[in-house]
């Protein structure tokens, strides 16, 4: 489709073309009357009066009489003279005029033109510009888009780590409870057969059992141990929970810290125990025949190890003890503020 520019640029030309065909037609016709005066003057003195009568309001032509014929008439080389100047300067005024007047033209075209060029250089480098801007914000876009859904992915990756963590935890610690739970029981029966034997006197079998509760208490002691950092490992992932989903969420059952049996029977119950052991085998120290066989007995640094755990895991156990108390009066308590929370909702 032909711009507005384009069509003025038309328009201009054909008027252009138009006034300058007239002007060399008129320049031409009086070209071609000049010289046909100036061949019919050469040839001859007479004109025909129509013509001087054209001329008469020259200088030196100022009637047909002047010019009749005659054999006393004719014509005065002046009027000639008049004319030619005449028609020079008609010419060169003509010829500049329109020499003038299509240079303007021209100039003007030429300035419609580089404003027309500089507009759709403007024009295209306004539409570059906004396309680069448009590719620039659906890139941004884009990108913020595919970070927002990564991060998604990502929190819903670290849900999901942490709801199997929990789970995992949960079931670790039940089956430490238990473990607890038969280690005590079995501490116990140790126990009653260490009574049996020093009351026998049974020598070899009562530091057999010695050595086994003291076994038997370090392992009570790792059980509590752990309970307790699973509870510690249950709550930081609890708690890591509640930042990338509602703290509500942490009602559901299977995320919460499974509530174990008091334990503090067991606990009592093992700590009896070794403090029951312990005042035997300090007895069976006193009896020289127990210390005899002690010392016979694959050597005695290992029945001295094991007397000497006796006493430290009975304090070990009490200092456990609390804090497995402690951490599950704190759970309870956080359990309750969670379900305070809810019913406010």
């Amino acid at each position: 489709m032909m711009s507005r520019s384009h069509k003025r640029f038309s328009v201009f030309e054909a008027w252009e073309a138009i006034f300058t065909v007239a002007v060399v037609l008129v320049t031409g016709f009086f070209i071609l009357w000049f010289i046909i005066f100036f061949v019919e003057m050469t040839t001859t003195a007479h004109f025909s009066i129509s013509l001087y009568n054209v001329f008469s309001f020259l200088p030196g032509v100022e009637s047909v009489g002047e010019i009749a014929p005659g054999s006393d008439g004719g014509f005065d080389p002046s009027a000639l003279a008049v004319i030619s100047v005449f028609i020079i300067v008609v010419g060169a005024i003509t010829f500049f005029g329109v020499w003038s007047y299509v240079q303007k033209r021209q100039q003007r075209r030429y300035e419609i033109e580089k404003a027309y060029e500089k507009e759709q250089k403007r024009r295209v480098e306004a539409k570059r510009k906004a396309d680069k801007e448009r590719e620039d914000a659906e890139r941004k876009a884009r990108d913020d888009r595919h970070y927002a859904e990564k991060r998604e992915e990502e929190r819903l990756e670290n849900i999901k780590r942490l709801k199997e963590g929990i789970s995992s935890n949960n079931r670790v610690l039940v089956d430490t409870d238990n473990r607890l739970v038969a280690l005590v029981n079995e501490m116990n029966e140790h126990r009653q057969a260490l009574n049996k034997h020093f009351d026998a006197p049974a020598y070899g079998p009562f530091w057999d059992e010695v050595e086994e509760v003291s076994d038997l208490a370090e392992r009570v002691l790792w059980c509590f141990a752990h309970i307790h950092e699973l509870h510690s490992t249950i709550e930081s992932k609890r708690s890591e929970l509640s930042e990338l989903e509602s703290p509500l969420a942490l009602l559901d059952p299977t995320l919460t810290v499974i509530k174990t049996p008091d334990r503090d029977a067991e606990a009592r119950s093992a700590t009896n125990t070794m403090i029951q052991v312990s005042k035997i085998v300090y007895e069976a120290q006193r009896d020289p025949t127990f210390a005899m066989i002690a010392e016979q007995r694959r050597g005695a640094n290992q029945i001295s190890s094991a007397v000497r755990g006796l006493y430290s895991h009975t304090t070990d156990l009490r200092d456990k003890l609390e804090n497995v108390s402690t951490k599950l009066q704190d759970h309870q308590k956080s359990l309750k503020e969670l379900k305070e929370k809810k019913r406010g909702y």
